[in-house]
């Protein structure tokens, strides 16, 4: 591994993280998901089922990171709920996944008043308002998703009854936090965050790219490694994702490629 010097700064090499591949043997076939059986749902009337009841909670030590990566796509986690309100689609989810932990290690129940978010904090209270109809429910976020575009909340099988979008699967709807909302997790610093911005085996292509970023940024915080015939032009350390990912969005309205975002240990 060698060391070069970027922007008059000595650059020091960083080890790669690699990946898991699970072995074919691990996989298995999950059925479609869908509606619980008639013996489960025996005299059970959604509309009168109580909405969940917002409590002072913590924010979970499982399923907070700053952020994560699903189908290539980068989330950021919210550091609070205080003040969301969106608009978006609702969908929801019920058999497929049901009694599985959810991304706070609690088993879901899809008859239970609970959603799924990309980005809220774990656990947060939330009413959703169907605005094809006008109906609400209060719900409690403890789950991740869903990852399909233009959807912000997986409602359980019972909630989405609630405001009537069972048959159609999805509805428009208005999603707001509600207090209490969950006290923060304390800071671990536990975490560098970097970019990696452009890699590349042609020396040249990085020395385009260099030019480009101090054309049109002050950015001083590079990172030039080299790994067998590559060469791999990183940002960072960011103490926080949201610095990192801030500075990525800024590159990419500059017309630069999205960069990759990852974490290291602090030594």
């Amino acid at each position: 591994m060698k060391h070069y010097r970027v922007g008059g700064i000595i650059l020091s090499s960083l080890l790669l993280c690699g990946c898991i591949t699970a072995p074919p043997s691990s996989f298995t076939i999950t059925p479609k998901d869908g509606a619980p059986s008639s013996l489960m749902l025996s005299g059970l009337k959604f509309n009168e089922l109580p909405n969940a009841t917002p409590i002072q909670e913590s924010t979970s030590e499982k399923g907070n990171p700053e952020f994560y990566v699903t189908n290539n796509q980068r989330y950021l986690v919210l550091p609070q709920a205080d003040g969301y309100k969106e608009v978006g689609i609702a969908s929801w989810y019920g058999t497929r996944f049901h009694s599985l932990k959810t991304s706070n290690g609690e088993p879901y129940n899809m008859l239970s008043m609970t959603a799924a978010s990309k980005t809220l904090p774990i656990p947060t209270y939330v009413k959703v308002t169907n605005l094809e109809n006008g109906k609400s429910v209060v719900v409690r976020v403890n789950d991740r998703g869903p990852f399909k575009p233009g959807r912000i909340i997986d409602l359980s099988y019972a909630a989405a009854a609630k405001i009537g979008m069972l048959a159609k699967g999805t509805a428009k709807v208005e999603v707001e936090a509600l207090a209490p909302y969950p006290y923060p997790l304390p800071p671990t610093n536990k975490y560098y965050y970097y970019l990696e911005l452009t890699t590349s085996k042609n020396p040249i292509a990085i020395n385009l790219y260099l030019k480009r970023l101090d054309k049109h940024t002050e950015m001083s915080n590079l990172v030039l490694k080299e790994r067998k015939d590559w060469f791999i032009l990183q940002a960072g350390p960011y103490d926080r994702a949201m610095q990192a990912d801030n500075q990525a969005k800024g590159l990419v309205s500059l017309g630069f490629k999205d960069p990759r975002l990852f974490q290291r240990p602090r030594q």
